[in-house]
């Protein structure tokens, strides 16, 4: 029974490594693509208390099949992968050969970096310095996927890069 008190027993049994990573997304995945919304919500808490490129691919790729209130959650766990800590996991799923991945994946990049150039200027900084210009700068390690994908001649791809480009040179 999916009930909070059990996916937190879950999630520190997969902690202590008394479960197999397998058996952790393995079940939150059931979860997830269950049609109970209390199964689904169950899921998603699971996947966004162990950040992973797994649970990222779990959400990314079953989004379309969560109920509507599962859905927009789900789409707020995937954001969440665009805090600098979580960049790596991201870079790992545009390598993905699931199309949902790699979408999701470009817009939660083109969402950090456009939230992280959304900070307001530090008055005592010198001129055209952002107060965020480090974490501005790990998003660069980006730049290249997305050029290289502005030249690839799939739409979905080019679009993507589109975005992320927009928002790197704003």
């Amino acid at each position: 029974e999916p009930t909070l008190a059990n996916m937190n027993k879950f999630l520190t049994a997969f902690r202590k490594k008394e479960l197999l990573s397998d058996e952790y997304y393995g079940l939150s995945q059931e979860l997830v693509v269950s049609t109970k919304k209390e199964y689904q919500a169950a899921g998603l808490y699971a996947l966004q208390s162990a950040p992973s490129v797994t649970s990222f691919s779990i959400i990314a790729k079953n989004l379309t099949l969560l109920s509507e209130e599962a859905r927009m959650t789900g789409q707020q766990i995937l954001l969440t992968y665009s805090q600098p800590q979580n960049l790596g996991y991201l870079s790992q799923a545009l390598e993905s050969s699931d199309a949902e991945v790699v979408k999701h994946a470009a817009e939660a990049i083109t969402y950090g970096l456009a939230q992280i150039k959304k900070i307001p200027k530090d008055p005592k900084a010198p001129p055209g310095e952002v107060v965020a210009s480090s974490v501005v700068k790990s998003y660069g390690r980006f730049l290249q996927v997305f050029e290289t994908w502005q030249q690839s001649g799939d739409q979905m791809l080019m679009g993507l890069a589109q975005n992320f480009l927009s928002a790197w040179n704003s």
